[in-house]
């Protein structure tokens, strides 16, 4: 059998390192995709092999998070070009937003218009730059629906509510 083409890539070679070094579990956990999805990449198995899936996507979040990223706010602010790790540029851009440091303050700024910022952790919520207890919001969803036959929206982060919907007026008779 043949190796689908994408494994000579340099993002493959940095995914092949990483699981030899760490193993399939940890990879998939710090990519924040499937055991499954992960293994099927590396061993060109199922739709990957057969190259009728894209392992576009795949790459380009193991670029992210596997590989170097050069931080243009730290390159402005040393003079030379910085490189830092998907892991790094991740922990700058999502953190609480620094008071002790103007210069942390600026980076932290930077960082929220990036173009090369790396995607969010599963759980975190833009609007209040804080995770969201993904779990416990489903249980309270499960909860305020049980027994209701009203749709249940959230109306802020771990808070259920019921959808209201207009009462439409009765018809003259």
């Amino acid at each position: 059998m043949t190796r689908p083409a994408y494994m000579a890539e340099p993002w493959f070679e940095l995914l092949a390192a990483e699981i030899a070094r760490t193993g399939v579990s940890a990879v998939a956990a710090r990519l924040d995709v499937s055991h499954a999805a992960v293994s099927m990449v590396h061993r060109g198995g199922g739709a990957y092999g057969t190259g009728a899936a894209s392992t576009r996507r795949f790459a380009e979040r193991v670029q992210q998070m596997l590989g170097q990223l050069a931080c243009p706010f730290l390159a402005q602010t040393t003079g030379d070009e910085t490189y830092i790790s998907g892991d790094q540029c991740r922990a700058y851009a999502y953190r609480e937003a620094p008071t002790a440091s103007p210069l942390q303050t600026r980076h932290w700024q930077a960082c929220r218009s990036c173009a090369l910022r790396v995607s969010a952790p599963r759980g975190w919520d833009e609007a209040t730059r804080k995770f969201i207890d993904l779990d416990a919001l489903r249980t309270q969803l499960k909860r305020a629906s049980k027994g209701s036959h009203h749709p249940v929206a959230v109306s802020s982060p771990g808070v259920a509510a019921p959808v209201h919907q207009p009462i439409a007026p009765k018809e003259a008779a």
